[in-house]
């Protein structure tokens, strides 16, 4: 007896990146510290929108590698709840400001 196997391959390459994200502190007074450590090239960019979904500030994707700090000053704002989206080549992240 034999036992007949049809097999499909498909191969994807896709440059994957680690990156650990700090964000702190949060909630504060709306002075925030972005840290993370890309362990390759990537295509780097966040934006920060209200609860409504209004984008209130952006900033570019460009190509970084290694440590990034970036200062998000929100102080001018309303306190509330913003959403910063966090874009890495292909992928979004989307984490909770809290500005009191």
């Amino acid at each position: 007896m034999s036992d007949e196997y049809d097999f499909t391959s498909s191969s994807v390459e896709e440059e994957v990146v680690d990156a650990k994200v700090i964000i702190s502190p949060n909630p504060s007074n709306g002075i925030y510290q972005l840290k993370m450590n890309l362990d390759r090239n990537a295509n780097f960019g966040f934006e920060i929108s209200d609860i409504s979904g209004k984008t209130i500030f952006s900033q570019p994707q460009s190509m970084k590698v290694g440590s990034i700090s970036e200062q998000i000053n929100l102080s001018s704002f309303s306190n509330g709840t913003y959403i910063l989206k966090i874009m890495l080549n292909n992928t979004n992240s989307i984490y909770k400001l809290i500005k009191q």
